[in-house]
């Protein structure tokens, strides 16, 4: 699936959901993020991977670190693990 394809995909899901176009920050019932595509760049408007803020962010870090802390995040090359180890952000992520 292209990024494109999988970004309309995650917007689907999310509308079925019940979240409105109200803002990027408002309440919603379903928050869908295309985290990491392997060792894909994508930096246009609209779309960025890896997400923007993945490597300071744990809700980003955590969630990929469980199904694959060794994964290199491009450009940096640090893995998920590294960055996570280095986060200083303090939001407690827990599982649902």
């Amino acid at each position: 699936m292209s990024p494109w394809d999988l970004l309309h995909l995650a917007k689907r899901l999310e509308a079925g959901a019940g979240r409105l176009a109200a803002g990027r920050w408002g309440p919603r019932r379903l928050d869908v993020d295309i985290i990491l595509m392997g060792s894909l760049v994508v930096s246009e408007p609209g779309l960025v991977i890896p997400h923007a803020s993945m490597a300071s962010r744990r809700f980003c870090l955590v969630p990929v670190a469980e199904v694959a802390a060794e994964a290199v995040v491009p450009p940096g090359g640090k893995t998920v693990a590294q960055l996570l180890a280095s986060c200083e952000d303090a939001l407690e992520v827990i599982a649902v």
